[in-house]
């Protein structure tokens, strides 16, 4: 899907590739260009609305609702963002020069802690970039006049001055390299400017603009899959650059790990070769309304789902696989009637990457309906046991 701002918080939502739009949210609160971001693990969109409240549109993707959380800020948002890192953390900046980082963000019950930095001109927050965790941030202003670039390596604890003899004038934008975050991109007010050794106490910054107007640039973004990082300017539409682009993988490259489910018998929810599953639920599986099968109804986590073994056969419907005959499948449980989220884990068989420099683990996924919101996975990685706790929430 794709979620579109108007002005304020006039926000639109698209699930047909832009062909058309439907209204997630009226009304004119914010700013005529609304700072926002998208928290694509809740499911929660966040923007400015007045000085002392963000608004927040739940469920995007499902039934959507809207709702504004409370916080002194003394000043309306200039910039948003949701943390790469951990689950319901937003950073607001405001046009105050003031930064606050909030935790459980999606709740009723959020908690605000200003990361101020003491030497923060009073200024525009333009943009808050975040490195290889929460503790790494840069906070970017905009205006004429003040130290545009302060860094922390201690997650807002203290602040240093990471101008250099870069010109004065606004900034609006950071990017780290993630493969090499010494190296930084800015969008200014002239074009795009970087360093490639944000380490030391003065960096040195350069222009950046081959095949780039010096033109205003509002924003840069980077396209995780391959590191392409897109630009976009104040009146000349986007430029891109493969710059940050990630090495290309060898095609001689070694499968570590493959499961197509194929082997296993029909409408299994045990003995699934050497995955471990784990119900921590203990609820019972909802049934079929129309198809009947082996196990249905079960209590436990996944079950092995072939639907040309359903009576009657339910091949040619939402319950297809994506390929090939069966696919793990996870039917909701709910306690006392209600359905709450399954808490069901299968836990694969151990991968031992060996000396291999870099690892890619991909799968299909789909949900038998929309009406409800679509499913929504976590995956998790553990380099030490196979006990739910020894994992770590990666997606």
């Amino acid at each position: 899907y794709q979620i579109t701002s108007y002005i304020y918080n006039n926000w639109r939502i698209s699930s047909d590739g832009g062909s058309s739009f439907t209204a997630l949210t009226d009304d004119n609160t914010g700013r005529f260009i609304n700072p926002a971001d998208y928290d694509d693990n809740a499911d929660i969109l966040y923007s400015a609305a007045n000085a002392d409240s963000i608004k927040r549109i739940h469920d995007v993707s499902g039934s959507y609702y809207s709702d504004y959380m409370s916080v002194a800020m003394g000043a309306k948002a200039s910039h948003i963002r949701a943390s790469d890192y951990s689950a319901n953390v937003i950073y607001v900046g405001t046009s105050s020069g003031n930064l606050y980082k909030i935790s459980n963000a999606n709740s009723s019950s959020p908690s605000s802690t200003e990361i101020t930095g003491t030497s923060f001109p009073t200024a525009w927050i333009s943009c808050v970039e975040l490195g290889a965790s929460d503790s790494e941030i840069l906070v970017i202003f905009s205006n004429f006049g003040v130290t545009s670039i302060w860094y922390s390596v201690d997650a807002g604890l203290t602040w240093v001055s990471k101008e250099g003899d870069l010109p004065d004038m606004p900034v609006r934008w950071a990017l780290f390299n993630p493969d090499n975050r010494n190296e930084v991109i800015l969008a200014t007010d002239i074009g795009v400017w970087s360093t490639d050794d944000l380490s030391v106490s003065s960096p040195a910054w350069t222009a950046s603009n081959s095949g780039l107007a010096n033109v205003r640039v509002d924003m840069l973004q980077i396209r995780g899959s391959d590191g392409l990082v897109t630009a976009a300017t104040f009146g000349r539409g986007l430029f891109s650059t493969d710059d940050f682009a990630s090495s290309t993988i060898s095609p001689t490259n070694d499968t570590l790990f493959s499961e197509t489910f194929e082997s296993y018998s029909d409408f299994a929810i045990s003995s699934i070769g050497e995955w471990l599953i784990i119900d921590n639920d203990g609820g019972t599986a909802y049934g079929h309304t129309i198809y009947d099968f082996f196990n249905e109804g079960y209590i436990g986590s996944a079950i092995i789902f072939n639907p040309s073994q359903t009576n009657p056969s339910s091949l040619g419907t939402s319950l297809d696989t994506y390929s090939g005959s069966k696919g793990l499948y996870f039917f909701t449980s709910g306690a006392n009637g209600t359905t709450t989220p399954n808490d069901d884990w299968m836990i694969s068989p151990e991968i031992s990457p060996a000396a291999v420099s870099e690892c890619f683990f991909s799968f299909w996924a789909k949900s038998n309906t929309d009406s409800y919101g679509l499913e929504r996975l976590q995956i998790a990685v553990s380099t030490t046991g196979t006990n739910v706790d020894d994992f770590n929430i990666i997606s």
